[in-house]
């Protein structure tokens, strides 16, 4: 498996911050199986229509509550070093 080059980001909740912190580390938590592959689905999805699209920028991945929880997927770019 080749480990990629990857950034973290992220907002504590209530932050109102306009430019996230960088992290050390993530936890995704999932309530069930199902729910695990429904997001690895979407990274999937993601990855195809980032070698489709020229300027793919990203896509957001809404928890069960569109306001409280959100992962962004998104390509590095020079503003990301």
């Amino acid at each position: 498996m080749t480990v990629p080059h990857l950034k973290i980001y992220g907002y504590p909740r209530g932050d109102d911050r306009k430019v996230p912190y960088e992290l050390k580390e993530v936890s995704l938590c999932f309530l069930s199986v199902k729910e695990m592959k429904a997001f690895a689905r979407f990274v999937a999805d993601c990855a195809e229509e980032a070698e489709k699209v020229e300027n793919w920028e990203h896509e957001h991945f809404f928890g069960k509550d569109k306001h409280d929880q959100n992962i962004v997927l998104a390509l590095l770019d020079e503003r990301n070093y």
